[in-house]
């Protein structure tokens, strides 16, 4: 067929997506066009080519309506693959716990189970239509499973077209084109296409009249075979003028009319099936249909056939839907506005009868007209089900109730408030922000003045302006509103300050918000009786500013009141629940533990936190649970896995647009780059992080200025490194987090000083090292950081020497190895090579066990001048092939080669299924391969199959 041979291009392409998940290899293609370009005809083509290959073929399509009913379009499409993936009672189910914000993870990381296991026993092809119209949660999962199954046989192609207002669909169709995902854009026809196309369905050179209409349709292949099939039935009809104009937006009247024709031998009842379908906007049952006047269910058998047989419906399923949706657009278009008012109200009473509330309050809207209470109220109803779950569509519920209420309107202020604040839960900030300061300005909110300048604060505080919350909080404060508001105005303040170096803000603000947020206040019962109360408290407030007094105290240098603090967040959320939970105190715990070099206790607080986390759905706490066991694998010196920790958070963040905490990730890559003698990487990742701070994201002082300092150390520009430093040197001792996070910071500080002969600069922060040690006599990586600092101003070989002992003892092997290369220093100058040797020997193993390439070369050329062989970098592996695989990564391949899925392998090791993503995407980087299947073979070569320890 020629139209198929002029798009050749764009069929290989998305035919490709079978093959490549035939032979193993997970493949994404997004099909991107204007509505009737021939997406859907592409994706019905790979249909027919997966289902011939032997593929489970999984075929979703979105609709508007789709925006506020979570993971309904995909869970359907799940249900109806062959065979299914789900069955239709687990599908009912997790529609319903979809509802519910703490169940969004755990119903992602199912479904992906769920296609893992199929790809196991067959390749899977994954088809979505009209991508642009799903909802959140939905768009959520795309980021997720997308990138999870490229390692599975499983390959993806995502139809959408493009929108005048994007939402969560289009910007994670965007997301995935930027993350590597195939492009695929469907151009109009060109007019010698348009012209074989007319000779094709006409059989007849088509005149000029015919071609000059044709042309008119923009060359789009629907619109054009629409008009065509009309042209063919007309038998001859002369066409007149006035075809080319566009109905209420982007249709053109020529398929319009088209349209019509088509339809104008239907029957009443099936007209009226079909109005009701359109004005219905979502797959419909029969029953639903004739419930909404269609007729009976027995009056509707023969309609059903007639539109299915005219190939207006979809006979492929239990629901009934369009064939193309361009003519259910027509369809409702074309109804008077009266007649779609009324079966908009009809269509939510059905639905409010099912339980379906959310879907009820978008037609209630849609059949409002200014003023109308019943509208509002239906919508306060299913509010908080609809900000939990999709924040997007509640903000664009919540403005289309605004447009219907007047000025006035009493609740037009708490409309208002709800609104700001889904506005910034859904990351429209900019939104948020102007809708909120408009209505500040009218001095009409009343009792929800100080919730709106919560909700501002939290905009500005999503934004990286600290300041601007501050601002808001104040005003918010000024206010003097209830004790839970003000507690929870008090603890976002602590945070905020800790990001414009206010500690004593924070210190003052997360107290008050403690002691407010632990209290329990009477206050009016929602609906009860007057005199009636409820108790009320807010502990969510309570464990957040904990988390910030908690960082105040370590950064003060006391880790016991650090610790102190967090296990009272981590107890107080432990015992209340709710959302108190959802603040995660145990990401705070846990970086407590491991400035003090409680290693193990602090991956077992992770392990759990995530696993809560995980089961809560808490997705914006993911990339801090990446970021903390990061430093935790750099700290002990394992590089290779804090890198890969720091990737996983990176890609996570980036699915999320969550980039709070981008920069401490890339501040871990620029250590583990320095240390494997990779500068070019090093400054890429502190480029990258400082570009966050340019675009205003908030940090800490402490944030990258240690990584910017030592990337201009490796360049030997010392004077730029103090020069970085120099405003957190003159904080000394009184603000010590440096110390407190680096414990090799202040030696390293000493020598600069000394190198730049600053000798008052590397006395004041031997004294700082030494204050810090005193605070906390169980920390031994602090006793060690103060000694070596000691032992290099004083040239002190044994102080040097007990030292790095007890960095040894700390389980800090890297800083240990610093510290031997001093004692080697100091040994030699005073002619003992023997023992300079020795402790050159000792830091290379230490060096050469973690990877630190860099350091290994540097201490090998060491010791060749004191004429000792040493070892290079490069003999402990090799740079690619199976003998380049670091001890995690051959655990992730052997379980993988044993048939394990990712996330199964994440459960057996205790990773995170990103992590595991990111050891296979450096295992097949290694190995050269593209598969699971490639990896399975090598693995039977070098290992021979056999059993191993997994752990």
């Amino acid at each position: 067929m020629s139209r198929r041979t002029a798009r050749r291009a764009a069929l290989d392409a998305v035919l490709a997506a079978v093959p490549s998940a035939a032979a193993g290899r997970g493949h994404a293609v997004v099909v991107s066009g204007p509505p009737g370009i021939g997406k859907t005809r592409l994706l019905s083509l790979a249909r027919e080519s997966g289902h011939e290959a032997g593929l489970t073929v999984v075929h979703g399509h979105a609709s508007e309506l789709d925006r506020v009913a979570p993971l309904s379009a995909l869970l359907h499409a799940l249900r109806r693959a062959d065979p299914p993936l789900l069955s239709g009672p687990e599908v009912t189910d997790m529609a319903e716990f979809a509802r519910d914000s703490a169940n969004r993870l755990w119903l992602i990381h199912r479904i992906g189970e769920r296609l893992e296991e199929r790809s196991a026993e067959r390749p899977v092809l994954v088809l979505f239509d009209d991508a642009q119209w799903v909802d959140e949660v939905t768009a959520y999962a795309l980021r997720v499973l997308v990138p999870s199954m490229a390692h599975n046989p499983v390959s993806w192609l995502i139809a959408c077209r493009p929108e005048t207002n994007p939402g969560p669909g289009s910007a994670t169709v965007d997301w995935l084109l930027r993350d590597g995902a195939e492009s695929v854009r469907l151009a109009p026809l060109d007019a010698t296409e348009i012209a074989q196309m007319c000779r094709e369905e006409l059989g007849v050179e088509p005149g000029p009249e015919v071609l000059s209409l044709a042309q008119r349709t923009g060359g789009n292949p629907l619109l054009l075979t629409e008009l065509l099939d009309a042209m063919r039935e007309a038998e001859g009809a002369e066409l007149g003028d006035g075809i080319a104009g566009l109905v209420s937006g982007p249709l053109p009247n020529a398929f319009v009319e088209a349209v019509s024709h088509r339809l104008r031998n239907l029957s009443p009842t099936t007209r009226r099936l079909l109005d009701i379908a359109a004005v219905f906007g979502k797959p419909i049952t029969v029953h639903d249909a004739a419930a909404l006047g269609a007729g009976s269910p027995l009056e509707l058998v023969d309609s059903v056939r007639e539109g299915v047989e005219l190939g207006i419906l979809s006979g492929d399923s239990a629901q009934l839907c369009f064939r193309q949706q361009l003519v259910r657009e027509v369809l409702y278009r074309h109804l008077p506005e009266v007649t779609r008012r009324m079966l908009h109200r009809e269509a939510a009473t059905r639905l409010n009868l099912q339980g379906r509330s959310v879907e009820a309050a978008e037609h209630l809207l849609s059949s409002a007209l200014p003023g109308d209470r019943q509208a509002v109220e239906a919508l306060l109803g299913v509010l908080t089900t609809v900000i939990a779950t999709a924040p997007n569509a509640a903000a664009d519920l919540l403005l289309r109730t605004l447009d219907l209420l007047g000025e006035h309107e009493p609740s037009r202020a708490k409309l208002t408030a709800h609104a700001v604040h889904a506005l910034t839960a859904a990351g429209r900030v900019t939104e948020a922000r102007r809708l909120g300061e408009r209505a500040v300005a009218t001095r009409m909110l009343g009792d929800f003045d100080a919730a709106v300048h919560l909700g501002l604060a939290e905009a500005a505080k999503h934004a990286g302006d600290d300041r601007g919350a501050l601002d808001h909080i104040e005003r918010a404060l000024a206010a003097e509103p209830a004790l839970p508001m003000r507690a929870r105005l008090l603890a976002l303040r602590a945070h905020a300050c800790l990001y414009v170096d206010d500690f004593d803000g924070t210190q003052a603000a997360g107290k008050e918000a403690v002691t407010l947020g632990r209290s329990v206040v009477s206050a009016p019962a929602r609906g009860g009786r007057s005199g009636d109360t409820r108790t009320e408290a807010a502990p969510d407030a309570a464990v957040f500013a904990g988390a910030a007094l908690s960082v105040v105290a370590a950064a003060a240098g006391d880790l016991d009141r650090g610790l102190e603090e967090a296990d009272v967040a981590v107890a107080l959320a432990d015992a209340e629940g709710g959302q108190a939970r959802h603040r995660h105190p145990r990401l705070w715990l846990a970086r407590v533990l491991l400035w003090s070099d409680r290693f193990a206790e602090a991956e077992a607080v992770l392990e759990v936190g995530q696993r809560e986390a995980e089961a809560l759905g808490t997705g914006w706490s993911m990339p801090l649970w990446h970021c903390y066991r990061a430093e935790l694998r750099l700290a002990v010196g394992r590089l290779d896995d804090a890198a890969t920790e720091a990737e996983a958070g990176l890609r996570v963040a980036a699915e999320l647009d969550a980039l709070a905490l981008t920069a401490s990730l890339e501040a871990v890559l620029v250590q583990a780059a320095l240390w494997r003698g990779r500068g070019s990487d090093a400054r890429a990742a502190l480029r990258r992080g400082l570009d966050q701070r340019e675009r205003g994201i908030g940090m800490l002082a402490e944030d990258l200025t240690w990584e910017q300092a030592l990337v201009a150390v490796d360049a030997g520009d010392d004077k730029t490194a103090l020069r970085v430093l120099s405003d957190l040197l003159d904080r000394l001792p009184g603000r010590a987090l440096l110390l407190v996070e680096e414990p090799t910071a202040a030696p390293r500080l000493v020598r600069l000083a000394l190198a730049e002969g600053d000798t008052d600069l590397a006395d004041r922060v031997v004294d700082a090292a030494a204050i810090v040690a005193d605070r906390n006599p169980r920390v031994r990586s602090f006793t060690a950081a103060a000694r070596h600092a000691e032992g290099l101003r004083d040239d002190a070989r044994a102080t040097l020497a007990e030292a790095a002992d007890l960095f040894d003892d700390s389980g800090r092997p890297l800083a240990a190895a610093w510290a031997l290369e001093d004692v080697a220093a100091v040994a030699a100058r005073a002619g003992d090579r023997a023992g300079a040797v020795r402790a050159l020997e000792r830091a290379q193993t230490l060096t050469a066990r973690c990877g630190a390439d860099r350091e290994t070369t540097r201490l090998h050329q060491t010791l060749r001048t004191l004429g000792e062989k040493g070892r290079s970098a490069r003999a402990t592996g090799a740079a690619t092939g199976w003998a380049a695989l670091t001890e995690s990564e051959l655990r992730v391949a052997r379980l993988v080669a044993e048939g394990l899925t990712n996330r199964a392998t994440a459960r057996s090791l205790f990773l995170s299924p990103h992590t595991v993503d990111t050891h296979l995407r450096h295992i097949y980087a290694k190995l050269g391969v593209s598969s699971r299947v490639e990896l399975v073979r090598l693995a039977l070569r070098h290992e021979g199959g056999g059993n191993h320890e997994k752990t």
